[in-house]
């Protein structure tokens, strides 16, 4: 299983939608990062 921390993200909220608030941390952030992160599920 080769997934990054967005693919795992939006697994677990799809089979379990009532996780706690969770945060991104990027050393590297590209301008369409924020965007990813929101669209995985990330609260911020």
């Amino acid at each position: 299983m080769n997934q990054d921390g967005f693919e795992i993200l939006a697994e677990l909220r799809r089979k379990a939608p009532r996780l706690p608030r969770l945060v991104a941390l990027m050393a590297y952030v590209a301008a369409n990062d924020r965007d990813r992160a929101s669209a995985a599920g990330f609260d911020g």
